[in-house]
């Protein structure tokens, strides 16, 4: 995905970019609250270099369905 993004951007002669992904909600949903942590640790480590060494200005906006932060065990894991 990370090659993707690049080559999107260096082909469409972009700076500016926004991702929006909701496979964060689908694991939060399934109880795999590790991986949910690890993939935004990924994210936040990709978007950094992106940023970085790229001179790239990346947004990214995980999308979670707030009504599963109500009952437990999610309710736990919001933070």
């Amino acid at each position: 995905m990370k090659k993707q993004i690049f080559e999107k951007a260096i082909l469409d002669n972009k700076k500016e970019i926004r991702i929006i992904r909701d496979i964060l909600d689908l694991l939060f949903k399934n109880k795999h609250f590790d991986q949910c942590i690890a993939l935004e640790e990924w994210w936040d480590q990709t978007i950094e270099e992106f940023n970085k060494k790229h001179g790239l200005s990346v947004l990214l906006l995980c999308l979670y369905n707030s009504n599963n932060f109500h009952d437990a065990p999610f309710k736990h894991h919001k933070s």
